[in-house]
């Protein structure tokens, strides 16, 4: 991801009836994520082909550039199945965590940009065991 400021997004996917919809919600609004040209849907819990797709999008929002498609393979493999069947909201925070572990260098972002934390005065000390 690059430095430029983007707001707090999530991820909506629902099933209906007929199809499934994915949507990008934001403070500044709803977008619903398109499969393009492609015959798949973006379903979670469909076809490999709609798994890819779904990656895709998901990859390329929270990066803001076209994922390889080894990592869209691996997001599809490893992450999309988890995403409960009935429908999900995503973070797209989740989305980056994954990249930061499983991702490609050139897909990672930098320490100091993606840990809140790194804002705190004081870091917490103990776990809650010890109160």
């Amino acid at each position: 991801m690059r430095g430029e400021s983007q707001p707090h997004t999530y991820f909506v996917g629902r099933r209906l009836p007929d199809g499934t919809e994915v949507f990008t919600v934001t403070a500044e609004g709803v977008n619903r994520l398109e499969a393009g040209e492609a015959t798949a849907a973006l379903d979670w819990h469909g076809t490999t082909a709609a798994a890819m797709k779904l990656s895709e999008q998901l990859l390329a929002w929270a990066t803001k550039e076209r994922p390889s498609r080894d990592l869209q393979s691996r997001f599809a493999l490893y992450f999309v199945p988890r995403l409960p069947h009935r429908g999900f909201v995503l973070d797209a925070d989740d989305v980056r965590r994954w990249l930061r572990i499983a991702g490609e260098p050139s897909q990672r972002v930098p320490a100091a940009k993606r840990l809140w934390t790194a804002h705190l005065r004081t870091p917490f000390h103990g776990s809650a065991s010890d109160a």
